[in-house]
């Protein structure tokens, strides 16, 4: 300064770097502000007079203006509602910004060991002490254009992916139905060979037993295929309900970037009345135009501006995220939903009572064999043990697996809980949001 050495100093710095990556420019910039404050100071001990008491109170001024300014952004950070008057010296106003914006502001608070200058030095003190209260939450300054090509692409992976889910859940139907042909005519097949065997027993008891052992043996190869096709069709339910999933996922890809394409052409709407602003100030500085055709222009630019942002905030991504979010949880909760209603449980528990039934069969028939030893041969009595002892087993398995069905179920019931509470906040979320709004 060529006038006084007594006065602020800020030297500002802006810095730029741009970079492309993936067909998307990306820009980040920062500012870097340099502050050396010049120290306060009392009349009756500096005896300034003149033009230098005049710089001495103006510099006091906007010292006293910061201090109050980083005593509301104190309030602010603790949650009280508090105006800023960063507008109140020009010092607060260029460093709004380093105070309470986005950004890492450092304080070196410089101290005097003079004794007369005690009362400046706690001040000092005071203040760098309020001014590490503040809290800002920085972040990067990052800029991106060209992400609409970038969520198209997106999109048109996620259909090929779409497409190629679709062409295997038709493979997998067609070998369904190949399996079930060849199920129909091992049915079929399955009685002319008891009636072979009958037709010939005379060869003995013991072909009578066989043969029944391989009727039984191909039954529950039966049951056995039976039920992984029904495991293959569940599998197939839970693609197809992922196919849908992925094609909601899609609209919603789409309907952002619908509203990215909205907000830019609302950002150059925006631009145009700035232009058109600053041509109808250069005309009323020029006395081209009147004051009250300016005012009359300006109100309806205004209001036209004004229902241009009310659309732009209607149609904010927020509302669109937390309602994506919404949507995945509702479909969490109706998997869960689906595998209490209509889940493995009941098959479980279907699985059971068939078992306990053939077992009370095989005691029945446990029971008449002792009543009637003599008609029963020794093979006979091996095999209603073997069975008697498999269903045994199988009766333990299945329970087993039921009590980690209903461990499952208890968890499935917790987390039902929990994703309730998760879809309640953000309804909550949505409904403040849209309620501050104007």
């Amino acid at each position: 300064n060529r006038e006084s050495s007594r006065s602020h100093s800020v030297f500002t710095c802006v810095i730029e770097s741009r970079w492309e990556k993936d067909s998307t420019t990306n820009m980040r910039f920062a500012r870097l502000n340099l502050v050396d404050l010049a120290g306060s100071e009392r009349q009756k001990t500096s005896g300034a007079e003149g033009d230098r008491l005049k710089e001495a109170a103006n510099i006091n001024k906007s010292l006293s203006t910061l201090g109050h300014v980083i005593m509301v952004l104190v309030d602010v950070a603790n949650g009280k509602p508090r105006h800023i008057p960063y507008r109140d010296s020009r010092l607060t106003f260029l460093l709004q910004d380093s105070l309470g914006g986005n950004s890492k502001t450092m304080i070196i608070a410089n101290a005097s060991p003079s004794v007369s200058c005690a009362a400046e030095t706690l001040n000092t003190l005071k203040f760098a002490q309020r001014a590490k209260l503040i809290q800002n939450n920085a972040v990067v300054n990052e800029d991106f254009n060209g992400d609409v090509l970038e969520l198209r692409r997106q999109i048109r992976l996620l259909k090929e992916e779409l497409s190629l889910l679709k062409r295997q859940n038709i493979s997998r139907a067609l070998s369904f139905g190949s399996a079930t042909a060849n199920f129909s005519e091992f049915q079929v097949d399955s009685p002319s060979s008891e009636m072979h065997e009958t037709g010939h027993q005379q060869t003995g008891n013991s072909l009578v037993y066989e043969s029944g052992g391989c009727v039984r043996m191909s039954r529950k190869q039966l049951k056995s295929l039976e039920t992984t096709l029904a495991g293959s069709l569940r599998r197939e339910h839970v693609a197809d309900a992922s196919i849908k999933k992925l094609e909601a996922e899609i609209e919603h890809l789409n309907r952002l970037v619908r509203q990215r394409e909205e907000d830019t052409r609302s950002t150059k709407m925006m631009l145009r009345f700035r232009e058109d602003k600053i041509q109808r100030l250069e005309s009323l500085l020029g006395n081209h135009i009147s004051a009250d055709s300016f005012l009359l222009e300006e109100n309806k630019v205004l209001s036209e501006e004004i229902q241009l942002l009310q659309a732009k905030i209607d149609k904010n991504p927020e509302l669109t995220r937390f309602a994506l979010e919404n949507i995945r949880l509702l479909d969490q909760l109706r998997r869960f939903q689906e595998f209490y209603e209509e889940g493995e449980r009941e098959i479980l528990l279907g699985e059971v009572s068939n078992l306990r039934n053939q077992i009370f069969q095989f005691l029945d028939e446990n029971s008449d064999w002792q009543k009637h030893p003599d008609g029963v041969g020794p093979e006979d009595a091996l095999r209603i043990s073997k069975e008697n002892y498999s269903l045994q087993e199988e009766l333990k398995m299945t329970c087993n697996e039921l009590e980690k069905c209903r461990s499952n179920l208890g968890s499935c019931l917790e987390e039902n809980a929990k994703l309730s509470r998760e879809i309640h906040n953000l309804q909550s979320m949505v409904s403040d949001i849209r309620a501050s709004t104007p």
